[in-house]
Order: structure tokens, then C-alpha cells, then sequence
């Protein structure tokens, strides 16, 4: 169940995932960079980095992952928050959209700093959130609604764990 809105996880009927079943997610402003074959690929849908078709071809067997930078883009299954992109203040809005068009569970991507605003302003909506906190060791901090952590920056990639049971989530 997600802890705080009671929405059963698809694949765990009463709690999120044992650590055995996190997944690594990729991510790059350039989607060449990434090897074909990754788990899970997290690509852009708006703004100066928007992946094209061919992008998402490149990977057959990886759980794709939609983000939008802009909060006025009624796509995608995350929405970045942080500077030049989308703002806390933003959120709710994104996220009621996103629901309405099907997303069970939307994501806001966000640094461990703008965490307790993204939490302040969604209060009371069924959402989920991935901190980027970079020690370059996969974790995921204890946080409510946390769900995965961008945790390294290799050059021209990063990296995150994410739970499954997220993932799960989306179609």
C-alpha cells in the first residue's frame, strides 16, 4: 500500500518492495549516451531536451519513464523541479492533469532541498517523488512518498534506484 493514500503497489500487496527489487534508472540530456541495455531509461518529452521517437526505440526491454521539464506539459510520468524547469508552487496542478489522464501515481523529480516544499504544496494528492541526493551510492532516503533517488552523475549520465513497485505503475 502506498504508505499515505492507500493505493495498493501492483506488485506488492501490502508494502513497498524488499531492497532486492529496486531497479537502476538511466538518464541523459543525451539519450545516445545511455547503453540499449538498461532496466529502466528515464527521457524527456518537453523543453531543449526532448527525446525523439528514434530515442525511445533504442531501448526494447527498458521500462521507460516519461518526465516533463515544463509543468504546463500535460505528458509524461515525472515532473522536474528544479532551476529553469518546473517550480514547487506547480505541482499540484501537474499532478491533478496527470491523474486525470491516467497516471496512477505521478512523480515529481526534485532535489533533497526542494523535497519539503514539493511536499508542502501536493499535500493531500496521491504522488510519489524521486530526490536527487548525490553521494554516488545507490540508496533511497526514508522519506514519505520517496520512491527513488538519483544518486550519481557519471558524465554524460545519471544514475537512480528506484522501487519496482513505482514502476510498476505506469503505462
Amino acid at each position: 500500500m502506498h504508505p499515505q493514500f492507500g493505493l495498493a503497489w501492483p506488485s506488492a500487496p501490502s508494502a513497498p518492495p524488499p531492497r532486492d527489487q529496486l531497479v537502476t534508472m538511466w538518464d541523459s540530456v543525451d539519450w545516445q549516451a545511455i547503453p540499449t541495455d538498461v532496466s529502466a531509461v528515464l527521457g524527456y518529452v518537453d523543453g531543449l531536451y526532448a527525446w525523439p521517437s528514434e530515442a525511445w526505440l533504442r531501448f526494447p526491454n527498458a521500462i521507460k519513464v516519461r518526465i516533463a521539464v515544463r509543468a504546463a506539459t500535460n505528458d509524461g510520468h515525472m515532473l522536474d523541479v528544479e532551476k529553469g524547469d518546473a517550480i514547487p508552487a506547480q505541482c499540484p496542478g501537474w499532478v491533478q492533469r496527470r491523474q486525470a489522464a491516467g497516471v496512477v501515481l505521478p512523480a515529481i523529480y526534485c532535489s533533497l532541498s526542494a523535497y519539503p516544499d514539493v511536499e508542502r504544496f501536493c499535500a493531500g494528492l496521491a504522488h510519489v517523488v524521486v530526490v536527487a541526493d548525490w553521494t554516488g551510492v545507490p540508496h533511497i532516503p526514508s522519506l514519505p512518498d520517496v520512491v527513488g533517488c538519483q544518486y550519481a552523475a557519471h558524465g554524460t549520465y545519471d544514475l537512480s534506484l528506484i522501487q519496482s513497485n513505482w514502476l510498476s505503475t505506469l503505462t
